[in-house]
């Protein structure tokens, strides 16, 4: 199990099913807390354009 696991899960439902149990310890062993999953609606604001385009 990669150390950084934790980075990249933000909800217990990002978790398989068959390996929740363990990478539920290792959650809780490195502090981890639910994010807030962003609206996919509001990604076009959320992007950088370029100048001048």
């Amino acid at each position: 199990m990669p150390d950084d696991i934790h980075l990249f899960i933000r909800t217990k439902a990002d978790i398989p099913i068959t390996m929740k149990d363990e990478i539920l310890t290792l959650l809780e062993e490195k502090g981890w807390e639910k994010r807030r999953v962003p609206d996919p609606t509001l990604l076009p604001r959320l992007i950088r354009k370029r100048r001048g385009d």
